[in-house]
């Protein structure tokens, strides 16, 4: 996730707050609503019970949950790392958008003149943030043709967003500035950051982006965040970028901001785009394993996206004893109550818990270099460990599989498998499984090198048999470069010891860290690694910072960098602060320069419009050292076109090198800086010299000479061996400084690769291959046969409905068709047989059996047993051939569906807006009931499931204190007279309040009924006659129980309410409901009005 509108950079030079679109586009939540996508504790993917013949499809469906955990996929067998066979490549329906990207600019917000007094302090946009830490928003309903669509799944984004952190979404009220959602123009998108208007736009486009990643996204947008892949500071750490693909209408998408970062690069966040655009490849990760990351669907905003957020927010600055949250977790703060927000498998107040089935997992503790076992062997199904490993500072965790039995699907899925996070503990894993041990995972340099989390499931696909198991062999490894010491970026080598390390330097740098130049050495940088090699950002003097781009506008001239794909541009990049005219930006080496004359030598352009005007604009180049600091000023309009800088460098103790950019009327991009051994006007001994890869070395002050790779000779490497050797079909190789020998493609054989056995050879039916020089062998197409495959022995044979297979050379086998027998599939058994309504079904040869249509009965399907039944108001099924039953219409009832029922008012939640529904969320009380599908956050606690339907509504205790209140109550006029109030009650947990219904008339208030501490392990069910006027007022009131804030066993649940406007039918003492769902549920009470112990006058 981006820094949050940390002087980030926009798409046109003098336009400053570009509009941010999301990645995808395309389809609607059919993954989203999945009930295996549910909400889990901590916000996870609910991991359900999957069907396992679901892993067996020839192809997965590409939105499915299971095609995103086969992309996670590695299977070891036979020694061999594979993939599930039927991943399905199609792009993902709500990962399209990125052909939506547009960045139109915000209205005047042009550079301005510059004030008398100008603060240059580079710092953060505060400016981005909004007041108060809340962010009103209001739906345009008139843009969509379909508002409860885009209502509920924005709502549910906005329920996830607030979840995250202290900064609030809310409805608007009377809010003067606030978020305008919108859905009739065809992007998704979002302005940066708060800008201070009235009806500040949102683009959730109807027929594509109303997801709940794409909504996060932009919301994030809002949020004052910029996309991952822009992150210039660590990006290439992870991503290559395809840049000749990337077209200038798109490059704003992918150009690099200098952002502010609290945590590593998240592959997985909601903000990282897919590696394509349409059908072209526009980044690559650079661990091809990881790709999985940049694919998911995303429910709910990831872990490190929420700790961005409240670290942007400072949401922690509110907590007067904020908890010390470990091993990755962070503090977050949702309305003035703090907590620590855990890496998925890790729990409790501060992180150190596992949340881990009792049977495994545990705390793995390592010291310096020693190994510790994991071994599950015989294991059961049903199983979820986690396994936390930690190892000293200056280390890094390494997971060996030793041994690997845990059962795959026929297409190579995994139904039981191990999960390896060796990217970041709080991203989704790698997924492993199959029959081969053998496998090495070591912990990646990004965050913490000393600590990994492990898992294993057995729980997914419990109808699995297990296989053996496993074992594993974990190591604490030194790691001195886990500190990254080297430079300029070097590679790191660890070494035997946590303080022993090895740097693999580029060219032109040496020395232990790579951070020196040596004084007959040549250091370059054209910012295709962004600003991370011998030019960086200083901090010192600036007011915005440099961008790197592939294309540039100069006066209507598009450019290109000079050399590679980016160049350094100087664009005005910031997004709510006021930009001005004269504002600076500098880069400056770090590098140690050996004593030695140099050098520099740059590209660099600047337009030619306005020129004379008041503000100029002007490129500085100083050098810094302790003889004194010089200057040279390049402020000449170049034509539009690059033209090349020089300055020496004279020889000087501790030089430093500065680009200032000074912001005026005139675009300026420098690319391709160079600094040269010796003084520009003595030229350069190698420049040029060498060909055919030989490298200059220089010898003395004006000399050089050329080493020569092997086959190359002369002063200048020019003379190549191979040159004069024709290889023909084959490829010449050199062997020494004097010898050759020609390397054949496939089928040609001699010492000048130009024999072809295969010449004078006819393969009638197949293909000559070449064995030597003289002996070659046809390999016959299927079904082919003979020395030069002429035989085929289907030529003679008639298989009617079905093909023919040849077995051998003089044997062959029809295959029928389904449906058809016979030696030679002619034979139809189903022929002669008349099913009427229904079809006929073919069991054998000689058998059949004739499926009837539904509603119709017999042999041969010829008996409607609804024929003689009137259902009047509703519509007859057969069930057998001499029983029907009346199904009734809405309204009506009985036996023949002839008598009019009651209107029933009902709440079952599994729609955000229920017409029938008679309650609503109380504003007089503490918090509200949460709508949930699945089991509640907190363990031992709350139902496991919706007594009724997929969705309930509870009172959550966890972040509530004891004695807090949610209540529900009603919003309609009710019709005077006695009416039946029947609902669903889950009261489990060993810290439960109390549940009330009440009755309010005016200012008196009744207890009807209520219910104290746990009642029961199941749901059950509560029916109670109520006298109600007109102005009743019903309410179902929870009080949060418990002794403290961390007693949080206490969710209290209801489902299924009901408000009939009859008495209650009559109580059944045992009425044992297993109705709805079938688990879980108890008896029935219906209670008359009688005297009852919980009443009072006032509650």
């Amino acid at each position: 996730m981006q820094p949050f509108g940390l002087l980030v950079v926009l798409c046109f030079s003098f336009y400053v707050v570009p509009l941010c679109l999301s990645k995808s586009v395309n389809g609607q939540d059919v993954l989203h609503n999945s009930p295996r996508y549910k909400r889990a504790p901590k916000g996870k993917k609910g991991k359900g019970k999957f069907d396992p013949q679901e892993l067996d499809k020839p192809l997965l469906d590409e939105n499915s949950l299971e095609e995103e955990y086969a992309e996670r996929t590695f299977v070891y067998k036979a020694g061999k790392k594979t993939k599930p066979k039927n991943i399905n490549k199609k792009p993902k329906k709500s990962k399209e958008a990125n052909k939506l990207d547009r960045h139109p600019p915000r209205p005047q917000h042009d550079a301005k003149a510059p004030p008398n007094r100008m603060k240059r302090v580079f710092v953060s946009e505060e400016g981005v943030k909004w007041p108060n830490r809340t962010i009103p928003y209001e739906i345009d309903t008139t843009t969509y043709t379909n508002a409860t669509n885009i209502k509920s799944i924005f709502s549910t984004a906005v329920d996830r967003f607030n979840e995250a952190g202290c900064l609030q979404w809310i409805p608007r009220t009377t809010e003067t500035e606030y978020i305008r959602v919108v859905g009739n123009e065809a992007r998704c998108a979002s302005y940066v950051g708060h800008l201070g208007w009235s009806q500040q736009t949102l683009w959730i486009y109807e027929s594509g982006c109303i997801y709940i990643d794409i909504s996060l996204h932009e919301m994030l947008h809002a949020a004052g965040t910029m996309h991952e892949q822009s992150r210039a500071q660590d990006r290439n750490q992870l991503l290559s970028f395809n840049w000749a693909a990337v077209s200038s209408g798109n490059e704003l998408n992918y150009q690099g901001y200098s952002l502010y970062n609290a945590r590593e690069y998240d592959l997985s966040s909601v903000l990282q785009y897919g590696l394509t655009y349409g059908s072209t490849t526009y980044m690559y990760v650079n661990d091809p394993d990881l790709e999985y990351l940049t694919q998911i669907q995303q429910t709910d905003l990831s872990f490190y996206d929420k700790a961005e957020l409240n670290a942007f927010y400072q949401c922690a600055d509110d907590c007067n004893d904020p908890p010390v949250c470990q091993n990755g977790g962070f503090v977050k703060q949702i309305n003035g109550v703090c907590s620590c927000e855990c890496v998925d498998g890790l729990t409790g107040p501060d992180c150190t818990e596992l949340d881990t089935s009792p049977e495994c997992g545990g705390l793995v503790n390592l010291t310096v270099g020693s190994k510790d076992k994991i071994e599950m062997f015989g294991y059961q199904n049903n199983l979820t460990c986690t396994w936390l490993i930690k190892g000293p500072e200056k280390t890094k965790i390494k997971v060996e599989v030793d041994s690997l039995d845990l059962p795959t699907s026929e297409q190579d899925n995994c139904y039981h498998y191990i999960e390896i996070r060796d990217y970041l503990s709080g991203t989704e894993g790698k997924l492993i499984c199959g029959d081969s041990g053998g496998a090495v995972f070591t912990k990646k340099n990004l965050g913490p090198t000393n600590m990994m989390v492990v898992r294993f499931d057995s729980e997914q696909y419990s109808a699995v048999t297990p296989g053996k198991g496993f074992s594993m062999t974990v190591t604490a490894e030194p790691s001195a470069c886990s500190i990254l010491p080297c430079k300029y970026p070097a590679t790191c080598v660890d070494g035997a010891t946590t303080d022993e390390y090895t740097c693999v330097c580029n060219e032109g740098y040496s020395g232990t860290n790579c951070d020196t130049v040596a004084a007959t050495a040549t250091v370059t940088d054209s910012f295709e690694d962004d600003f991370t090699t011998l030019m960086t950002h200083s901090s010192t003097g600036v007011d915005f910072q440099w961008s790197t781009n592939k294309y540039s506008n100069l006066n209507g001239f598009t450019k290109t960098a000079s050399d590679g794909d980016l160049m350094a541009t100087l664009r005005n990049n910031l997004f709510a602060t006021a930009f001005y005219y004269t504002y600076r930006a500098k880069l400056e080496t770090s590098a140690v320069f050996e004593r030695a004359n140099r050098c520099l030598r740059f590209d660099y352009a600047i337009a030619d419009n306005n020129v004379g005007d008041a503000y100029p604009t002007t490129l500085t180049v100083r050098v810094f050292s302790d003889s004194g600091t010089s200057s040279v000023v390049f402020d000449e309009n170049t034509g539009n076109d690059w033209t090349t800088g020089e300055v020496d460098l004279p020889a000087v103790d501790n030089m430093k090198i500065e680009f200032e950019g000074v912001y005026g009327f005139q675009h300026l991009i420098v690319d391709n800086i160079r600094v040269t051994p010796y003084l520009c006007n003595k030229g350069d001994p190698c420049g040029n010299v060498c060909q055919n890869g030989g490298i200059c070395e220089l010898i003395v002050d004006s000399a050089s000479r050329c080493k020569c790779p092997l086959g190359f000779t002369g002063e200048f490497c020019q003379n190549d061996l191979c040159a004069s050797v024709d290889c023909n079909q084959g490829i010449c190789e050199v062997l020494s400084e004097s010898q050759t020998q020609c390397n054949c493609s496939t089928g040609w054989f001699g010492e000048f690769c130009d024999v072809d056995p295969c010449e004078n050879t006819t393969c009638k039916h197949g293909s000559c291959e070449g064995l030597s020089e003289n002996q070659t062998k046809c390999n016959c197409e299927e079904g082919w046969f003979g020395e030069l495959c002429t035989l085929h022995a289907c030529e003679v044979v008639n298989c009617n409905q079905g093909s023919c297979e040849v077995v051998s050379e003089t044997e062959t086998r029809c295959n029928c068709t389904p449906g058809w027998f016979g030696e030679f599939c002619d034979v139809d058994p189903c022929a002669n047989v008349i099913c009427n309504q229904g079809s006929c079904e073919i069991l054998s040869e000689n058998h059949t059996h004739c499926i009837c249509d539904d509603g119709w009965f017999g042999t041969s399907c010829n008996i409607d047993p609804c024929s003689n039944t009137n259902c009047n108001n509703g519509q007859c099924e057969a069930l057998l051939e001499t029983q029907t039953q009346c199904n009734c219409d809405e309204g009506w009832e009985g036996e023949m569906c002839d008598s009019q029922t009651l209107v029933t008012y009902k709440c079952d939640f599994e729609t955000e807006i229920e017409e029938t529904c008679f309650l609503v969320e109380s504003t007089d009380d503490d918090y509200d009931f949460t709508r949930e599908m699945g089991s509640t956050l907190t363990e031992r606690t709350g139902p496991d499931s919706a007594y009724n339907g997929s969705y309930f509504k509870y009172a959550e205790a966890s972040n509530h204190f004891p004695g807090d209140v949610a209540s529900l109550e009603s919003n309609v006029n009710f019709n005077a007279g006695t009416h039946c109030l029947s609902l669903a009650i889950n009261m489990k947990g060993s810290h439960v309040g109390s549940l009330s219904i009440l009755t309010k008339d005016g200012y008196e208030t009744i207890i009807q009924q209520k219910f104290k501490g746990k009642q029961s392990k199941n749901w059950f069910l509560y029916a109670k006659e109520l006298s109600l006027s007109t102005s009743t007022k019903i309410i179902i009131e929870t009080v949060r129980g418990g002794s403290n804030i961390r007693n949080q066993r206490g969710d209290i649940a209801v489902d299924d309410i009901q408000l009939t406007s009859s008495p209650c039918p009559t109580t059944s003492d045992n009425n044992d409901d297993t109705s709805a769902n079938g688990k879980g549920k108890g008896p029935v009470n219906i209670i008359k009005p009688v005297v009852d112990p919980f009443r009072q006058n006032k509650p």
